[in-house]
């Protein structure tokens, strides 16, 4: 909304960047993201949130590491397909 001074950009890089690698601590081992770091259990919104937040920034142009990108794509099309309402 308002043009960014080079600090400014900088600062977010950064900040996008060391978001992206924290991810990691949060990914499980079946590719969904957990509310918590080293979380066993997927939370659907903290997951869903974190993996449009990827999508984004590889859009954007930030490097995304393809496997926690795959693992989470793959982890979100099994859900896709075992999901039913009310649960």
């Amino acid at each position: 909304l308002t043009p960014l001074t080079k600090e400014q950009k900088d600062a977010v890089a950064k900040n996008v960047t060391a978001a992206i690698e924290k991810l990691r601590n949060y990914q499980g081992a079946l590719g969904g993201f957990a509310y918590w770091p080293g979380g066993a259990e997927v939370n659907d919104w903290s997951n869903t949130y974190a993996g449009h937040f990827l999508i984004e920034a590889k859009n954007k142009g930030y490097a995304v590491p393809e496997d926690v990108l795959t693992k989470w794509l793959e982890y979100q099309n099994r859900a896709v397909k075992n999901w039913s309402p009310g649960g």
